[in-house]
């Protein structure tokens, strides 16, 4: 029965696939000292009304990425005693609606994976994306078996 609602209903399908169906008989299971949930604000959509949620230290660490803040994000950082996002403006943002406790806490980055490619290299990717070589050029996360590329 539960699953044909979930089936029915994208809202309970999208919480699904990121665990929302099972974070209580997990948490009862494992009995963690500390929840920290790391996704979008609508993957922890009403967890701060699960019996366990605050009793142990829980944190959230979410992508607030406009303005204005998202309804959802600013009911789950009032119900959350350590709420994190990746940006200043969205902790700035956050302090002004009443929400001090909100911090930012920035992405970890592995930077040997970026580095200067060499003209030539440049020249080969130009090539194999068919981009004519006097085209201004910036790529950020390109799709291909060629690294990340900024021209």
């Amino acid at each position: 029965a539960r699953m044909r609602q979930i089936n029915k209903d994208p809202n309970l399908a999208k919480a699904a696939s990121y665990g929302g169906e099972m974070i209580d008989e997990i948490i009862k299971e494992i009995k963690p000292d500390i929840y920290i949930g790391v996704e979008d604000a609508w993957a922890f959509n009403k967890f701060w009304e699960k019996k366990w949620w605050n009793k142990m230290e829980c944190m959230i660490w979410t992508t607030l990425d406009s303005k204005p803040i998202l309804p959802l994000a600013l009911e789950l950082a009032q119900n959350t005693k350590h709420f994190y996002s990746w940006a200043t403006f969205a902790e700035k943002e956050m302090h002004q609606l009443g929400h001090n406790h909100a911090g930012t806490l920035r992405g970890i980055v592995e930077d040997s994976n970026f580095f200067k490619v060499s003209k030539e290299d440049k020249l080969t990717l130009r090539n194999f994306h068919n981009i004519d070589s006097n085209c201004f050029l910036i790529v950020g996360f390109a799709i291909s078996k060629y690294p990340i590329l900024t021209v």
